[in-house]
Order: C-alpha cells, then structure tokens, then sequence
C-alpha cells in the first residue's frame, strides 16, 4: 500500500512498517499516486509527474513541468487504452504511459471545470462552474450530456463539487448548494436526496468527502 504525503511518499511493508521512497527534488508533495497496466507507478505533484525506479527504489521526475498554467488543480487517469490523461480547468491531455510522450492536447473549449472523475466505461466527467461536460477517452471528442442530467431543475444551476461511483449503475454527485443527487446510468434517470427513492438518509454533516447515516434502503422506480 502507497502512502502519499506533503513530506513524501511511502510504502507499507509486508513487515508491518513503512518504507520511505527518496525522492531527489525539492517539491514531494504527492497528491495522487496511480499504476498502470503495466504495473508502472506514477506520482502526481500537481506541478510535477514523478515515476517509481524499481532498480533504484526511488522516484524520478520525467516531467517537471506538468501544470503549464499554472491552474493548481491538476489530476491524472489511466484509461482503457493504458493513457496517462493529466486534467486541469484549462486542458486534456493525454500521455503515453510507458514512454510519457505528450501525444495529445484538448483545450477544455470555453468550460471551466474544477472536479474530474474518470468512469470505469472510460467516460472523463468534467464538473464546476455550474456545468457538467463528458468527455470520451476512447473517440478523444467531448459527449452530449445525458438528457437526464440537462432536464433536473436543481441540477440545473448546481455546481456539482464531487463525484462518486454507487452501486453497479449508478453515480452519487454532491452539489454546493443544492444537496445530493444520484444518477443511474443505466436507467438513465437522475433524483435528488430530498425526492422518494433516494437510496438512503443525507445527514445535515455531509461534506463533498463523506455521506454519513447509510441506510439499506433499496432505490424505488
């Protein structure tokens, strides 16, 4: 298991202890820690890409320059295809994961999104500033938002601040303001946590990180 902290990244051990991983470079701050098909491991710094060196039990720093503009808000996805996707409000773009060539660049054409979730069907789901986009790694074009996202009255003007998988057909995305919804892709249909069929109780603690008091409650159509 990888620990990625502000002061480094760390490995937990079959020793019951944890193994610091050298990283020569004056920025550790890992946010993200991913692998790809190949078992490769990449650390995301936001303003850096960091890779692990097997043969020398050390992270190198092959880019160092991977938030060109700076937006501080820079995430990375593995798609099906084994690319690297590095996702910032301003731009997509797509490496090579095993020679981290830059192979692509798509400008974000006039959004401004602040969330970035990667379904598992390889659908790129770009949220903020009151806007859902869809973005489809395999055909490399941005997608039409279902019409059940578009036709929601609060969802409508929500800036949705994260997403989460829920269940085997289903999306939960919390909002700023207007609460919870959950999507059910598969149905395609949308309902918010104050309508009948919410699959469970929204306490008044939740955050854009937790759902407190589950319920088991099965979702009613």
């Amino acid at each position: 298991m990888w620990v990625v902290t502000v002061n480094g990244t760390s490995l937990y051990t079959d020793k019951d202890n944890f193994q610091n991983i050298p990283l020569d470079f004056p920025n550790k701050n890992g946010i993200q820690i991913l692998e790809n098909k190949d078992g490769k491991i990449f650390l995301n710094m936001m303003h850096n890409l960091a890779v692990y060196n097997p043969q020398t039990h050390k992270f190198d720093v092959p880019i160092k320059i991977f938030d060109p503009n700076y937006t501080f808000n820079n995430r990375c996805f593995i798609d099906q295809s084994n690319k690297l996707w590095a996702v910032t409000p301003l731009s997509l773009r797509r490496y090579n994961s095993s020679t981290l060539a830059l192979e692509d660049s798509i400008p974000m054409q006039g959004i401004f999104p602040t969330h970035f979730f990667m379904h598992t069907n390889g659908i790129l789901w770009l949220a903020g500033n009151r806007q859902i986009t869809l973005f489809d790694t395999h055909t490399h074009k941005f997608k039409e938002t279902p019409q059940a996202l578009r036709s929601h009255p609060l969802l409508l003007h929500a800036n949705v601040n994260y997403i989460h998988p829920y269940g085997s057909n289903s999306l939960l995305l919390n909002t700023d303001q207007q609460g919870m919804f959950l999507y059910n892709y598969v149905e395609e249909y949308m309902i918010h946590q104050s309508e009948n069929g919410f699959p469970f109780e929204v306490s008044s603690l939740q955050d854009k990180h937790h759902v407190y008091r589950l319920t088991e409650k099965p979702v009613d159509r």
